[in-house]
């Protein structure tokens, strides 16, 4: 016996897939076991003799990304600084870590290590003492051999002498590096190890030995590297992250594997890939190093480095590296163990086009059929059942803590636009105590819609206040909505599942610079609206332009669209404000695929036009590249960069649906498999009514394009040959005027 419960109603996207298969030399993991996830370090034990540091991943910053040997005490302070007053340090970053060129090329008269009186010309305990007294940790550079990478003296021979001068000096932190080697590698390390023990100072022992050294690390190092230098771009942080997922079983408190340090902000990915970067990192236990310019970072770059859930995951003390329980195809399933015995899983994407994902309860090992899920980038939770499924962006993740093992109800959430344009009508149906409905937006200049935190919620109070009207939405931004229930004692009670959705038809044209943009990146500066990256006039070949977009190589621009449009128009060519500088290259993707390359083009070029047809794109990408000589004076611009639709066709599932237009189901009574599907159609129309399992597999058509009046319908379905799970129902109208709209409804069949 069965009955359907309506859990939310929802938009179900267009371009349905089959499951991907598990193959055989991974099938073992995706099951209740999961292999043991591969889930126990090999040690429980705390590394390096039982010093007791490091017991979670490090977290700070190193200065070798970003500035190579162009270090100086001032900089190093003023990293310093922007940690302990901007966030980072409250985040959990303390280490502050001078990579190598800040010695001098040689050793005084009596053997002892100094600074670089250029660059570090009071010495570096004052610098200590300074990054103490904000509350941080002092980190250093060291080499096991006779001299360092950039040829400083190395702490061969010399090892007990150094530890003695770095714990007089207040160093808290020691990389120590494989250039120039002349001893043994385990022997070296070792050595060095024993002078940290008896130097009178706790200080982590940070191993960059460029590939795992070795079981015998772990009596030796806090941390280790277990790949060669990472590069900043998709490909190497992809291989250093493949690398470090198998040698999990050597990760645990005190003693971690280092995939090496963070590329994050440094320009060479788009925001989306270092989000990735960052979330791996996160997953894999790995230390959280920052290697970019903390002085200058954006918004977006700022909220991935301090997104303090995903930080909760890396710092977790339980100290279990994540691995990948399932693989196919370029799409990974990542499972991490928690103290509080919930589940860190990240849905992986490793192909540039978005792909459809799903993980069920089961294969991750967890006991129940209902868990709470929360998704730690767009800061949503839901109750699902059995599985959770997402759509995952190309070269991007969805981060889930998954918490199985509580007594939830489900709330249905009714989204439905009122008469009024851009207003939206948001009821619940069971009665509470309170209901709070809350929903945030895709801010301007954030990365993807619905990434903000939540910045706007409504409270009904009462149980006969069940619904409310959200007036002044932008038909240019995606809205999620999250629903919690409170009982009278002001305990939750229930969560809703969240809901996304667009307000409103788009313009028939619109200039890129007045939409929300997904992402933006600029090798230099920041990405300008209407004004060159420089803040000045848009001008290029000599004429002036009021719309547009400055930026500076490299650059990635992506923008939203969801076939809203069918043409891109614009200008292209490099600022005059540089005037004969300059070498660029101007590319444009729609979903990833390139339609567009300038060439070369310089300050002398002249500019090209760009017209390209963007029917039924989903996404944008506007892209600049360096020329291959460097980004200097590279300012590009996209004048009167514009979208516009010329037909009269279909707008898209993602345009506001007509108000009385909607779709319902009901059953007679617990014990009966089947329900009514009820729908109204604002006029007459073509209707195709579907039936579609959690996996977005069709199991059946109701309707196949049937002409039906405007008015009340309903149709039955009986789910009597259907397994338990989560089923969705989706409707789609097309009208006379060519214009197609759909609504769906998700419900779960319990047997």
């Amino acid at each position: 016996m069965g009955h359907l419960v309506l859990v939310t109603l929802t938009a179900f996207a267009a371009g349905l897939m089959e499951p991907p298969t598990v193959p055989a030399q991974v099938q073992s993991a995706r099951n209740p076991v999961m292999a043991r996830i591969a889930s126990r370090s090999i040690s429980g034990n705390l590394s390096s003799g039982g010093n007791r540091l490091a017991l979670t991943p490090p977290m700070g910053w190193d200065s070798w990304n970003k500035f190579g040997c162009n270090i100086n005490e001032t900089l190093i302070k003023q990293i310093a600084d922007s940690i302990a007053l901007d966030g980072m340090k409250d985040a959990g970053y303390k280490y502050v870590i001078i990579d190598d060129c800040w010695l001098a090329k040689s050793r005084d008269s009596t053997g002892h290590l100094v600074a670089d009186s250029t660059r570090f010309p009071n010495g570096i305990k004052p610098l200590a003492d300074y990054v103490h007294s904000l509350g941080l940790k002092l980190g250093i550079y060291e080499d096991r051999g006779f001299a360092t990478c950039q040829g400083y003296p190395g702490s061969y021979r010399h090892e007990a002498l150094d530890a003695q001068t770095f714990a007089s000096w207040g160093v808290d932190y020691l990389k120590y590096d494989n250039c120039n080697p002349v001893g043994d590698l385990e022997t070296d390390y070792t050595t060095m190890r024993s002078a940290l023990d008896t130097c009178g100072r706790p200080i982590i022992f940070s191993i960059c030995s460029w590939s795992f050294p070795g079981p015998w690390v772990l009596n030796v190092g806090n941390l280790w590297r277990t790949t060669g230098d990472i590069t900043d771009s998709w490909s190497s942080m992809v291989s250093n992250m493949s690398t470090n997922a198998g040698l999990a079983k050597y990760a645990g408190p005190g003693h971690w594997n280092d995939p090496d340090m963070l590329e994050v902000g440094n320009g060479g990915m788009t925001t989306n890939e270092y989000r990735t970067e960052f979330t791996m990192w996160a997953e894999m236990a790995a230390p959280l190093i920052a290697g970019n310019d903390l002085r200058d970072m954006t918004p977006a770059i700022k909220s991935i480095l301090e997104n303090r859930d995903v930080i909760a995951i890396d710092q977790d003390s339980l100290g279990i590296q994540g691995v990948p329980v399932w693989s196919q195809g370029g799409l990974q399933i990542w499972s991490k163990p928690l103290r509080d015995s919930s589940r860190a899983v990240v849905l992986l994407n490793l192909n540039s086009t978005p792909a459809k994902m799903s993980v069920s309860w089961k294969e991750l090992g967890l006991n129940g059929d209902t868990a709470l899920v929360q998704d730690l980038w767009q800061h949503t939770s839901g109750i699902y059942l059995e599985k959770y499924f997402a759509t995952v962006r190309g070269h991007g993740v969805v981060m889930l803590k998954i918490i199985t093992g509580g007594n939830y109800d489900t709330l249905s959430l009714d989204i439905s636009p009122p008469t009024q344009p851009r207003n939206l009508k948001v009821s619940v149906e069971e009665p509470y105590n309170e209901v709070n409905i809350s929903w945030s937006s895709s801010a301007d200049d954030r990365e993807v819609a619905g990434y903000d935190v939540y910045g706007n919620n409504m409270l009904l109070e009462t149980t006969a206040d069940t619904s409310c009207v959200i007036t002044n939405l932008s038909w240019d931004k995606h809205y999620v909505f999250t629903v919690q229930a409170f009982d009278h004692a002001d305990n939750l009670s229930s969560f809703g599942d969240t809901v996304g959705v667009n307000i409103g038809d788009p313009p028939d044209s619109a200039y890129l610079s007045d939409l929300t943009w997904l992402s933006a990146t600029a090798g230099w500066g920041t990405v300008q609206r209407d004004k060159s990256v420089g803040s000045n006039t848009l001008i290029i070949g000599g004429v002036t332009y009021k719309k547009g977009i400055g930026t500076h190589a490299v650059s990635e621009i992506d923008f939203l669209l969801n076939k809203a449009w069918d043409r891109f128009t614009s200008y292209v060519g490099v600022d005059q404000e540089v005037g004969t500088l300059g070498s660029v290259e101007f590319s444009v993707l729609t979903d990833g695929v390139k339609k567009y390359d300038s060439g070369l083009m310089t300050g002398r070029s002249r500019p090209q036009s760009v017209n390209l047809d963007v029917t039924g794109v989903d996404t944008l990408s506007l892209c600049v590249g360096d020329g291959g000589d460097g980004i200097n004076y590279d300012h590009a611009d996209w004048c009167d960069a514009e979208v516009t639709r010329t037909s009269t066709g279909i707008t898209g599932s993602d345009s506001r649906i007509p108000s009385s237009f909607s779709l319902k189901t009901s059953y007679p009574n617990p014990f009966n498999p089947s329900t009514t599907i009820s729908y109204v159609l604002p006029s007459k129309c073509v209707v195709t009514l579907d039936v579609y399992d959690i996996l977005g597999r069709r199991v059946a058509t109701l309707l196949s394009r049937v002409t039906e009046a405007s008015g009340a319908h309903s149709v039955t379905w009986n789910a009597d040959d259907r397994s338990s799970g989560v089923y969705v129902c989706r409707l789609t109208m097309s009208q006379a005027n060519g214009k197609q709209y759909m609504v769906s409804s998700k419900m779960v069949l319990l047997k």
